[in-house]
């Protein structure tokens, strides 16, 4: 088969450099940082500002919840979202730590967090 010249130098490259192209770019992963406690702020901005605008709770009692009135209560359920939560949190710092492209990893995490 004939290859065309663009073609030719990437066929007999014995190693790919696909690892080596990507660099870390620390400025996005900062981006992507200030971007998710912008949201975080704004989040909790929102939540206290419609914290204050709640109706009368003897006028609007709140609507009923179908699973939790039918769920019986399981008193370690909290700690135990609690110590899922920590768990979950000390493999991805693990993960950070040890990974080679732990700055692509952590920009893209705080860019969809």
């Amino acid at each position: 088969l004939p290859l065309c010249s663009s073609c030719q130098p990437h066929l007999h490259s014995p190693k790919s450099n696909l690892a080596t192209i990507m660099n870390p770019e620390r400025w996005k992963l900062a981006l992507a940082i200030i971007y998710a406690l912008f949201v975080s702020w704004l989040t909790a901005f929102v939540m206290t500002v419609v914290h204050d605008r709640v109706p009368d709770m003897n006028k609007y009692p709140p609507l009923p919840d179908i699973i939790l009135d039918n769920v019986p209560h399981i008193p370690w359920a909290f700690e135990m979202t609690e110590i899922t939560g920590m768990t979950l949190l000390t493999i991805w710092l693990v993960v950070i730590l040890f990974h080679k492209h732990r700055f692509i990893i952590a920009r893209r995490f705080f860019a969809i967090a």
